[in-house]
């Protein structure tokens, strides 16, 4: 009996080496899939950042943009406002111009044409609209 025993002890101890041995094998293998985990977490934490960055870049510059062209479109608002102005004095120095060549005239056609060269000077500098033509 004893060698039985003694068979039945070497048995339980080779089974707890192998045990041992596939435990080592696991815990190796589930180091490898942890650090195979964190170099993935590294990956999608820095593809996470420079898309952040790239998508921030792409806002700002379309923001500044926006910025410009609002900008631009009221200097082009601000510059035909002044067209305006300049158009409604040149009117008035037109229509006293106007006046002045027609004091003394005796000349039946003369108011007339007078009329005629009011009327088209009124047309040349018709005001615009500055807001809906330079709008969004």
């Amino acid at each position: 009996m004893s060698d039985y025993m003694q068979a039945a002890a070497e048995k339980a101890i080779h089974d707890l080496q192998i045990q041992v041995d596939n435990a080592d094998a696991a815990a190796a293998t589930a180091k490898e899939s942890a650090e195979s985990v964190a170099r993935s977490a590294r990956w999608w934490k820095t593809l996470t950042v420079v898309l952040v960055l790239v998508v921030a870049g792409v806002g700002y510059l379309a923001w500044t943009q926006h910025t410009a062209t609002n900008q631009l479109r009221q200097q082009a608002i601000n510059g035909c406002m002044t067209g305006n102005a300049r158009a409604a004095a040149d009117n008035a120095h037109w229509d006293l111009f106007i006046a002045i060549a027609m004091k003394g005239n005796t000349d039946p056609a003369a108011p007339a044409k007078a009329k005629q060269l009011s009327d088209a000077i009124a047309k040349s500098d018709a005001p615009r609209n500055c807001s809906h033509a330079y709008g969004k």
